[in-house]
Order: structure tokens, then C-alpha cells, then sequence
């Protein structure tokens, strides 16, 4: 499904499951992922109860690019939005890599709203060996 943000970009997603007393669980991307990475994962919490909603972040595979930075603090506005068009509050956060960074800053932004964050392979700042990884990373993928 597409929702189209406030600030005119569309951001895909897909909800899996039904709302009941288990609650809902967003899963965010890391950056070489998609909704479709989370398949075998959603399956099993749909089996226990769980509504679950994948989407994937603005640059994303499905969703629109931007000119210029993606931002934490942007994807998880975008966030915001889609919890707030699909009606949630206290949601369970898995985020892994990227989608981790993304979880940490959504929960420190919106604390209310979260009610549990599971994160995976992410860190919560850069060093230098960090820089230099990625930088290799960018170099070897151009």
C-alpha cells in the first residue's frame, strides 16, 4: 500500500495481521532492505496475535528518493505519520542496522508511543573504525 506524506513523498508499506490484545509490531529496514526482508518474521508473530506493519523508508526500494541527506530524525517523523494514519499507540519497535538507528531516535523523540524497541546490529553513535568501515563500503559499492 502507498501513504502519501505531508511533505508529498509516498511511502510504502504493508500490514500483516489483525489488532488485538498482543498489540502491533513495526519493523524498520536496514539500508540494503525492504518490507520483503522481514517475511519469515512476520509470519510468526501473525500466528501469535501480532498485527505487524513493515515499511520502507523514503530512498527505499518502494518509497520515493529524495534529493539530498536522509536523516534518523526525518524517517522517523515519516514514522510518526504512519502510526498516526493507521490509528496505533504503544507499538513494539524491531529495527535492525539502519532501521535500529532509526528505532532509537523514533523512541527518544515519541517515548509515549513506544512500548517495547528491539534492536539488531545497530549502534547508537559513530567512531572512527565505524567512519572508515562504511567509507570502505561506499568505495567498493561505486
Amino acid at each position: 500500500m502507498i501513504y502519501n506524506l505531508k511533505k508529498g513523498k509516498k511511502l510504502y508499506y504493508e500490514v500483516v495481521g489483525e489488532k488485538n490484545f498482543k498489540g502491533t509490531v513495526f519493523f524498520l529496514n536496514g539500508v540494503m532492505a525492504s518490507t520483503s526482508s522481514w517475511r519469515d518474521q512476520t509470519r510468526v508473530l501473525e500466528k501469535e496475535g501480532y498485527k505487524v506493519v513493515m515499511h520502507d523508508f523514503i530512498g527505499q526500494l518502494l518509497s520515493d528518493k529524495i534529493d539530498g541527506e536522509y536523516s534518523f530524525r526525518e524517517h522517523s517523523i515519516d514514522l510518526l505519520e504512519l502510526i498516526t494514519f493507521l490509528n496505533e499507540e504503544n507499538i513494539h519497535l524491531v529495527g535492525t542496522s539502519y532501521g535500529g538507528e532509526v528505532a532509537m531516535k523514533f523512541a527518544s523523540m515519541y517515548p509515549e508511543l513506544v512500548k517495547s524497541i528491539t534492536i539488531i546490529d545497530s549502534v547508537s553513535e559513530l567512531d572512527d573504525k565505524l567512519i572508515d568501515s562504511v567509507s570502505n563500503w561506499i568505495e567498493l559499492a561505486s
